[in-house]
C-alpha cells in the first residue's frame, strides 16, 4: 500500500495547522495515485513526520512520498529532511521511502502565483478552518 505524507513546518497557531489539515483533505478528495494521503509537521504540532509514519506503517503501508509544503529550501529543507528521511529508513527497513522536492521549486509555481493576483480560484479551503470549526 502506498501513501503521500504532505509535511508542513508546523504553527502554535492552530489555525495553520487545520489549513494544512485541509489541504491534506483536499488533495485526498482528488484523483491521484496514491491509496492513503494524510499530512505531518516538522515540529511545533502533532502529528510528528515519525508519530505519522508510524501509524501509516501500521495501517500496512510499505511506500512512503514526503512532500516537503516548504516555499524555500532553507534549512529544514536542505539539513532537516534529509536527516529524517534516514532516520526514517533506518527504522523502517521494509519501507520504501522518498521525498519530492519542496513544493516551491515546482515549475508551476509562478503560474500559480500569476492566477492568484489575476484573480483565479485557487481556495482550497473554505473558511471555517480559518474560524476553529
Amino acid at each position: 500500500m502506498n501513501a503521500l505524507l504532505i509535511v508542513a513546518h508546523g504553527s502554535r497557531n492552530p489555525n495553520s495547522n487545520r489549513e494544512t489539515e485541509a489541504l491534506a483533505d483536499a488533495v485526498r478528495k482528488r484523483e491521484h495515485d496514491y491509496e492513503v494521503v494524510e499530512h505531518a509537521y516538522l515540529e511545533l504540532a502533532e502529528p510528528t513526520i515519525p508519530s505519522a509514519v508510524g501509524s501509516l506503517v501500521e495501517r500496512g503501508v510499505d511506500s512512503i512520498t514526503l512532500v516537503p509544503l516548504f516555499l524555500a529550501s532553507g534549512n529544514h529543507v536542505e539539513r532537516d529532511m534529509p536527516e529524517i528521511m534516514d532516520e526514517l529508513t533506518e527504522s523502517y527497513p521494509e519501507s520504501n521511502f522518498t521525498m519530492t522536492p519542496h513544493i516551491g521549486a515546482n515549475s508551476s509555481f509562478p503560474d500559480l502565483i500569476i492566477g492568484h493576483l489575476t484573480g483565479g480560484s485557487l481556495s482550497l479551503l473554505d473558511k471555517s478552518c480559518m474560524q476553529g470549526s
